[in-house]
């Protein structure tokens, strides 16, 4: 294992030739956490949804994450479907929270709070045949086979369950605390924070492999964490 202070010019030229050859494809629309949502060329649309924190788009539709009150002044969990053009809208009510709206081997997927996976069928969410641990989230899908999931671990007076993150093909698992600070893909590796008495240790991990390509101990809890990689 190296240390990432080491590591970091062979890092960026990583990260450097990861952005040229795998560009993201242009983003078509902005959405806001009000539940606005803009397209490429100015047209704008006010979704009937409140702190809006999640979104995706896929084959020319957006899925946006977030709460509508609903006639008893209660915020429900929704997930809305807005078309290319912004003229067709689908909402949809949940029970609980949903965590993360993801693509998953070229259909779409949602995860709530009580670890529930749904997946979209036609005009409904139907419960998925995927099982994710407590606390996780979905933290990278590249559409088809692969899947990395993160899951916090449990407080420290019920201890059921370890943190961690697990990677569905390629297969792999790496087991460590993290609470609060969610693991996150940085410039195409996995940046993790583990939880210590007296600070932490951040890991840089492969996606591929889930492989530690480099850690370093840290005092604090970093404010974001893929800038640590530039200190």
């Amino acid at each position: 294992m190296k240390n990432c202070k080491l590591l970091f010019g062979l890092f960026f030229f990583t990260i450097s030739i990861f952005s040229v050859c795998h560009a993201n494809p242009p983003i078509s629309k902005k959405w806001y956490e009000d539940g606005r949502i803009v397209s490429s060329s100015g047209k704008k649309l006010q979704l009937d949804l409140q702190n809006t924190y999640d979104g995706l788009e896929y084959q020319n539709k957006t899925y946006i994450v977030g709460f509508k009150i609903n006639s008893d002044g209660i915020n429900t969990p929704q997930i809305v479907e807005v078309s290319e053009d912004l003229k067709e809208i689908q909402y949809w009510t949940f029970d609980s929270i949903i965590n993360d709206v993801f693509v998953y081997k070229h259909s779409i997927y949602a995860n709530n709070i009580a670890s529930k996976v749904f997946e979209l069928t036609g005009d409904s969410w139907k419960e998925a045949n995927l099982s994710f641990p407590e606390n996780s989230q979905v933290v990278f899908s590249d559409g088809m086979e692969q899947l990395i999931v993160c899951h916090s671990a449990s407080a420290p007076m019920t201890a059921s369950h370890k943190g961690g993150c697990y990677s569905i093909s390629p297969n792999w698992r790496y087991d460590f605390i993290w609470f609060d600070l969610a693991p996150k893909v940085c410039g195409g590796k996995l940046y993790t924070y583990e939880n210590k008495v007296n600070g932490g240790i951040f890991r840089v991990l492969s996606l591929e492999s889930g492989q530690i390509l480099c850690s370093k101990l840290l005092s604090t809890p970093p404010k974001n964490i893929c800038d640590v990689e530039k200190k």
